[in-house]
C-alpha cells in the first residue's frame, strides 16, 4: 500500500519525521488498507504543493480505477475537481445546484452561479430577440445583436444572459468580418500565466471582458499590448444562454 502512495522508502520513518504532504498520503493508505466500498476524501491534496498536487489527481485517478473503489471528494479547488471527477455535484449552502460530468458544468451550467463558480466566465445581458430551431438571437444594450447556437427555454423579450469561456473569446487589433458577436475595448491589463495569457479589455461602456490565448509565440513577440484597442468577437457555438 505504501508503494501504492509512492511511500514505500520512508515505511520506518516516525510521524514528525514526514512532511505535511506524506501525512496525508499515510493516511490515505491507511484508508485504502482495508478496502472499503466508498471512501470519503476531505481536500485531500490541500497539503500539497501545486506541481505535487497536480501529479496526486492523476495518481488518485489511478488508484480509484485500479482499486474499484467510489471516491467522494470534497473540495473548493475547481480545477482539481474538473480533473479528477467523473461527476460533479456544485453545491451552494447546502443544495445541489446542479450535477453532471465535468464538460457538462463546464460546457453548460444552468445558471449564472455556476458559470461563475466554475471558472472564468463572460456575461452579457440582454433581451431576446427572436428563437429559431438552432439558434437565439439576443440584443445587448452592452454588446449589439448577438446570435448563439444553444438551447434555451427563453421566449422572445425575455431577459437573458450570454456566457462565454474567456478561451472563447477571440482577441485581434482588425474588427472581424461578421457584423456580430463582437465588440471592441481597450485593453486594461495583461496576465502572463505561461501557456497562456488573460487579456482583461474594458469596452467603451465600461464592462470588462477577458480573453485567454495560448502563447504560441514567445512573450516579446506578443503582438497585443497594454491600452492597445481591440476587438473580442466568437464563434456562435462558443456562447451559452442562460435564463437565471
Amino acid at each position: 500500500m505504501l508503494a501504492l502512495v509512492r511511500l514505500e522508502g520512508l515505511a520506518k520513518r516516525k510521524p514528525h519525521q514526514l512532511s505535511g504532504g506524506q501525512r496525508q498520503r499515510v493516511a490515505l493508505a491507511r484508508s485504502l488498507v482495508k478496502r472499503p466500498r466508498v471512501l470519503l476524501l476531505d481536500e485531500p491534496l490541500a497539503a500539497l504543493d501545486k506541481k505535487l498536487r497536480g501529479e496526486t489527481q492523476f495518481e488518485l485517478m489511478q488508484l480509484q480505477e485500479r482499486l474499484g473503489l467510489t471516491f467522494i471528494i470534497v473540495t473548493h479547488d475547481q480545477q482539481e475537481a474538473m480533473t479528477v471527477a467523473d461527476r460533479i455535484g456544485v453545491m451552494d449552502h447546502g443544495r445541489l445546484i446542479q450535477v453532471g460530468t465535468p464538460p457538462e458544468i463546464y460546457e453548460r451550467p444552468n445558471s449564472r452561479w455556476v458559470a461563475d463558480f466554475i471558472g472564468e466566465i463572460n456575461l452579457i445581458e440582454g433581451r431576446v430577440v427572436d428563437v429559431g430551431a438552432s439558434d437565439t438571437v439576443i440584443a445587448s444594450a452592452a454588446a449589439g445583436r448577438l446570435r448563439a447556437l444553444s438551447p434555451t427555454d427563453a421566449k422572445p423579450g425575455d431577459v437573458v444572459w450570454v456566457a462565454l469561456r474567456p478561451e472563447k473569446v477571440r482577441i485581434a487589433h482588425a474588427p472581424p468580418t461578421e457584423g456580430e458577436n463582437c465588440v471592441v475595448g481597450q485593453v486594461g491589463n495583461i496576465g502572463y500565466l505561461g501557456d497562456l495569457s488573460v487579456y482583461k479589455v474594458r469596452l467603451d461602456n465600461g464592462i470588462v471582458m477577458k480573453a485567454a490565448v495560448a502563447n504560441v509565440t514567445r512573450l516579446v513577440e506578443r503582438p497585443i499590448g497594454w491600452d492597445d484597442r481591440v476587438w473580442l468577437s466568437w464563434a456562435p457555438e462558443a456562447a451559452m444562454v442562460l435564463t437565471r
